[in-house]
């Protein structure tokens, strides 16, 4: 989901099978966007691209034994869906020593472990998507 938000467009993230939202700030200049920045804020396929980002950026952090919390996770434009039944557990890293041997960054709470270490470099490809969506948009 996107917000206005001044010169600021504010972007709930979800994972799902979590209970958990992410939402982070990000600058854009308007004028770079175009002038029907509502459109963009409810656009499927723009909300899909970031959502995929997010996925992709946060793999790493997911927990991988054998693969499957890691490989079938869905991206929708609503969010990222881990479908696996013990996808929470991991998730809040109950009890749980994930390995590191596919996964060297693997832990719990894998979407703020993603943006503490790679915030920057995530708000910086929304803003490229956001540029690219307007373009394909208005021109």
């Amino acid at each position: 989901m996107l917000e206005e938000a001044g010169t600021s467009l504010i972007i709930t993230l979800r994972v799902y099978n979590m209970a958990t939202h992410l939402t982070t700030k990000v600058e854009v200049n308007e004028a770079a966007l175009g002038r029907k920045l509502d459109e963009l804020l409810v656009d499927d396929k723009l909300m899909f691209q970031i959502h995929s980002l997010f996925e992709r950026m946060m793999n790493k952090y997911v927990p991988y034994l054998n693969g499957p919390l890691s490989r079938t996770a869905e991206v929708t434009s609503h969010g990222v869906i881990y479908n696996q039944p013990y996808a929470h557990y991991q998730y809040v890293g109950e009890d749980f020593n994930h390995t590191k041997e596919v996964h060297p960054l693997a832990t719990a709470y894998w979407d703020k472990a993603m943006m503490t270490n790679e915030g920057e470099a995530f708000t910086k490809q929304v803003q490229m998507l956001l540029k690219q969506r307007a373009r394909e948009l208005y021109g």
